[in-house]
């Protein structure tokens, strides 16, 4: 199976491809098109960005943006206990983009705490990391299932 990345999947469509939507937070982070002027830069055959997870919440993300159960909708969280909560939030059958790769967002002590309350056996859940997850943090995070 083939997956558009957000934020290029809020917008395309394909019957080839899964879109992958958001990544959506709790709560609202304003000021995407500020940041975006900001901070998308072109540098050594690459688009950089620090927008640091604007997004409209996780609610706006469902009711304008989840449009099929072959959308993935990618989530972050900002405040500990956000996992679960979000967890709350989605459908039981909405599969899952766990988004743990954001480096303009302070990660919080224990950041992945919670994050294996998506694994329900009803959805699929990828996560995003970062190149430079360390091999502990794989590590734990495949013993939790993904």
């Amino acid at each position: 199976m083939y997956y558009i990345a957000a934020p290029f999947g809020n917008y395309l469509r394909t019957k080839k491809a899964r879109s992958v939507i958001g990544t959506f937070t709790l709560s609202p982070r304003p000021g995407l098109v500020k940041q975006i002027i900001k901070t998308l830069r072109y540098k050594n055959g690459a688009w950089y960005n620090a927008i640091g997870l604007r997004n409209p919440g996780i609610d706006a993300g469902l009711k304008y943006y989840y449009r099929s159960d072959k959308d993935v909708i990618s989530v972050a969280s900002i405040e500990p206990g956000d996992w679960k909560r979000l967890n709350r939030v989605l459908p039981e059958s909405a599969d899952i983009e766990v988004n743990i790769s954001c480096p303009n967002v302070e990660h919080y002590k224990n950041y992945v705490g919670g994050v294996d309350s998506f694994l329900n056996g009803k959805r699929k859940v990828i996560v995003k990391l970062s190149p430079t997850t360390s091999d502990p943090m794989i590590e734990h995070l495949t013993h939790c299932g993904f």
